[in-house]
């Protein structure tokens, strides 16, 4: 049995994780971006194939992209802090408008709009979780997430991180 973590103890394990693996350096963020997009669209896909388990796998994978990317700006981590510095939560809001928000940050080295915008996509993910993808909500998808990745092994190249054996 694995052992479960609350959010704000996966949040310091995922920025150990990255930092062993240097992937907490500024410069990066704009690869992490790519992979934050790379995860929306596992998740899309698990929506589309109607499957629970790719749904929990890539509601994990996208908190734990979103938490790196955070401590490569420098953000002390923490899901209260992401929560805190997050815009409301509007009727209309969904993955892909977030991202593009996201997207539009990135591209204008915006850091404070950015981290918003990431806390906005972890409240959207912990809103839509308990409906949409596990009644067990957002903790058990990056417990889940987290368990996966934790002792994954591989290499950086030109800023990604290349998982052992790809």
């Amino acid at each position: 049995m694995t052992e479960a973590f609350s959010l704000n103890q996966l949040s310091a394990k995922i920025v150990g994780w990255a930092n062993d693996r240097c992937l907490n350096e500024r410069r990066y963020v704009v690869n992490q971006f790519v992979k934050l997009a790379e995860e929306l669209g596992e998740l899309n896909d698990g929506f589309v194939a109607e499957d629970v388990d790719m749904k929990v796998d890539a509601t994990g994978d996208v908190y734990v992209v979103a938490t790196i990317m955070c401590a490569q700006l420098g953000s002390s981590i923490t899901v209260a802090r992401m929560i805190d510095t997050a815009r409301p939560l509007k009727e209309t809001d969904n993955a892909m408008g977030i991202l593009g928000n996201i997207a539009s940050h990135v591209a204008r080295n915006r850091e404070k709009e950015l981290l918003s915008e990431l806390g906005t996509l972890v409240n959207y993910l912990d809103e839509m979780c308990h409906d949409y993808v596990d009644e067990r909500g957002l903790v058990h998808c990056v417990n889940h997430s987290w368990n996966v990745i934790k002792d994954r092994k591989g290499r950086m190249v030109d800023g990604v991180f290349i998982k052992e054996g790809e």
